[in-house]
């Protein structure tokens, strides 16, 4: 099982394996571990809803049959899919549940992917503090398993704390270590989801090859081995990136087309990462006006998705170096002044906060009028 998720072989298995529960007792511990295994290798394609009715079953006949070691694996897997969902309460609360089964058990594997479940959960519902101490917990038992998924896992958790407190340098340095940890084990997922994070920062002096870079690669594993989540957070990476390169049009549309590829699969952004998103995008929303905002939306919710990838992936940077004061000399919508405001943006500024660059370094109306002096 292990094999087949660290190198992305899902679609194979998953047939494989849900062609032999039709061979398989109706009740025997054989079915229920082969439930679970199926309904694992659904999470990571992103097919929640086929997890979720997998689990239904397994659930059931664990508990008929007293299989208290995959009662515990698949509470935790739920716990995994409430989070995915936006569920925060009833992950932990499932959570909780499958943690006092892997305690009975003294399953030490279990045990840490479970309060890597927790910690991501209670940071979801802001509660840091908590999430931090069980985060170092995770990594402490990582190297004692030695897991470096456990361990990369927990500090891409660690990063997305730190991101929110606005402390970008050390965010950066932990989702490095992981994508390190992530490339020694030849895990695709875990690569494409550090490449995603690391993309997602603020370009450093302003460039933004290196984020497309980022994007790029992230985006064709999540297409080449079926990573829906990874597709979709690829695609909402290229809409930033559109977005501050004075793009809007395909800001918009790119980021209507991640909207479909998560919605058909129950996927949702945490609530902090969906705040940015959404002020990310809202200069190249501003600059376009309703109709096209809405036309150019609905273009990318209407596309396949290798469609949308392969439009995502002809983005091309305009700029790739330091923002200046100078008029746009392609037609582009947005000026390079507002391109250094949607930076901002992405950085978690607040109205005020960009309000009082904008005022240092005059262009005080770009706020409101849409449009920099300068």
């Amino acid at each position: 099982m292990r094999f087949w998720r660290l190198r992305g072989y899902l679609h194979e298995p998953r047939e494989r394996l849900t062609r032999l529960l039709a061979l398989t007792p109706e009740r025997s511990q054989a079915r229920a571990k082969a439930i679970f295994t199926v309904a694992v290798l659904a999470t990571h394609q992103g097919n929640l809803a086929a997890t979720s009715a997998f689990l239904e079953e397994g659930l059931s006949l664990a508990r008929e049959i007293d299989d208290r070691w995959s009662v515990a694996y698949m509470l935790q897997l739920k716990a995994g899919v409430a989070w995915r969902q936006g569920r925060y309460d009833r992950a932990v609360e499932l959570g909780e549940e499958s943690l006092s089964g892997m305690r009975a058990l003294g399953d030490r594997t279990g045990i840490g992917i479970v309060l890597w479940h927790l910690a991501s959960a209670r940071c979801r519902r802001g509660e840091h503090e908590s999430s931090i101490a069980l985060y170092e917990e995770c990594i402490a038992m990582g190297h004692e398993l030695g897991d470096p998924y456990l361990i990369a896992s927990s500090l891409t958790g660690l990063a997305i704390i730190a991101r929110d407190a606005g402390d970008e340098s050390l965010a950066r340095a932990h989702h490095e270590e992981a994508l390190s940890l992530h490339r020694t084990a030849r895990n695709p997922q875990g690569i494409a989801q550090s490449l995603i994070a690391l993309g997602s920062l603020s370009p450093e002096a302003g460039a933004l090859a290196p984020a497309h870079a980022r994007f790029a690669e992230s985006l064709a594993i999540g297409r080449d081995l079926g990573f829906r989540e990874t597709v979709a957070a690829g695609l909402e990476g290229f809409a930033e990136l559109a977005a501050i390169d004075g793009q809007p049009d395909r800001a918009v549309r790119l980021a209507g087309a991640a909207d479909i590829v998560r919605h058909d699969s129950g996927l949702v952004m945490m609530p902090t990462e969906h705040t940015r998103h959404e002020r990310m995008l809202e200069p190249a929303r501003r600059s376009l006006g309703e109709t096209a905002v809405a036309t150019a939306w609905e273009e990318g919710r209407a596309m396949f998705v290798d469609e949308a990838i392969e439009y995502a992936l002809a983005t091309v940077p305009r700029r790739d170096g330091p923002a200046d004061r100078r008029p746009a000399q392609d037609g582009s919508r947005l000026t390079p002044r507002e391109r250094e405001v949607a930076a901002l943006i992405a950085r978690g500024l607040t109205n005020q906060q960009i309000a009082a660059w904008a005022a240092e370094h005059g262009t005080s109306d770009v706020l409101t009028s849409g449009r920099s002096t300068k």
